[in-house]
C-alpha cells in the first residue's frame, strides 16, 4: 500500500521511520517533509499553508516511480 504522511516534524519522522519498516508499506510520500524524513519517504513539494496549490509536476514524477528501498530492513524491528 501506499500511504501520504502530511507534515514536516518530529512526529511525522517517526511515523514514516516506523511505516518504513512495514513490509505491506510499498510507497511512503511526505509534503512537505524534512531531510530527515526523505531517508523513509519521498518529498513531495507542496504549500502546506495552501490547501488549493496542486503538487509540482517534479514531485508527481517522483511520486509515481517511487519504490520501497530494501535498505528499510536495516529499521524493521520484531513483534512483541
Amino acid at each position: 500500500m501506499k500511504i501520504l504522511v502530511a507534515g514536516s516534524g518530529g512526529r511525522e519522522h517517526a511515523l514514516c521511520w516506523r511505516l518504513s519498516a512495514d513490509p505491506e508499506v510499498s510507497a511512503i510520500v511526505a509534503a512537505p517533509g524534512n531531510p530527515g524524513i526523505a531517508e523513509h519517504a519521498v518529498l513531495a513539494a507542496v504549500d502546506p499553508g495552501d490547501p488549493d496549490a496542486p503538487p509540482t509536476r517534479r514531485s508527481l514524477a517522483s511520486i509515481r516511480r517511487t519504490r520501497m528501498r530494501s535498505s528499510r530492513s536495516r529499521y524493521a524491528t520484531r513483534s512483541i
